[in-house]
């Protein structure tokens, strides 16, 4: 939260998928865990993202607490909780396989230049001359060499490009709320995972594909995303 959004109240969903889900945290045999690039030992716990309290367990990293951005633990299965003008929920999800999307590409065979001229790669800036990355490139076709970028619906990313061009990472970084007129460095644009707030009469949320419309607002009535209503005139709505 941070207050990355122009309203007063946000809610947060802390949900123990967005930790035991994602691509960057992977588990090692018995011998430990890798959050990232960090190696953790077997029973050692720590705190992921600023908002899980985490531990290594035979070679799997569970949720063990919830924690707000001021600080305050919370319990697995803690709804509604209010802090701040945010809104907190430390929500189990059911185990669901992990399917990480990638490009389709061999990483074994690996992406040859056809000529001299730069090329991007999955967002990545390849120089073709120097056979070095350069940095990364939005949907629009926007390069530059660090910082963040904006892609899809909203999704930000951070372009981490080692100084010798050998090698780099896109680390994901939640959601850009700005314009495309907006600085994507600017934090006050920037939205946490699984961020719900406010936009006019809907729920704005963070999700995997991006900014999703999550709930709708109808007459002081809250409709979830895929509902359906016609109204006094007779005209037909979707929430979407």
């Amino acid at each position: 939260m941070q207050k990355p959004f122009r309203n007063t109240t946000t809610t947060c969903l802390l949900m123990l998928l967005s930790i035991t889900g994602i691509p960057r945290i992977r588990g090692q045999l018995l011998s430990g865990c890798l959050d990232g690039e960090t190696q953790h030992y077997d029973g050692e716990r720590w705190i992921h993202s600023g908002n899980f309290l985490v531990v290594c367990s035979e070679g799997k990293i569970k949720v063990l607490k919830c924690m707000t951005d001021a600080g305050t633990v919370l319990e697995v299965g803690t709804e509604g909780l209010v802090e701040d003008g945010v809104t907190y929920s430390c929500v189990d999800e059911p185990d669901e396989p992990m399917h990480d999307e990638g490009s389709g590409l061999d990483p074994e065979l690996g992406v040859h230049c056809q000529d001299e001229n730069d090329m991007v790669v999955d967002h990545f800036w390849i120089c073709c001359v120097g056979k070095k990355l350069k940095g990364c490139a939005d949907d629009r076709g926007n390069t530059q060499k660090a910082g963040h970028f904006v892609v899809g619906q909203g999704l930000l990313k951070y372009c981490n490009i080692h100084p010798s061009g050998l090698r780099g990472r896109i680390e994901p970084k939640g959601c850009f709320n700005g314009t495309e007129y907006d600085d994507p460095d600017d934090e006050q644009f920037h939205a946490k995972k699984y961020a719900i707030w406010r936009q006019g009469d809907v729920d704005l949320r963070c999700g995997d594909q991006g900014i999703v419309v999550y709930r709708c607002y109808v007459d002081g009535k809250q409709l979830y995303f895929g509902a359906a209503w016609m109204d006094s005139h007779g005209a037909f709505h979707i929430c979407k």
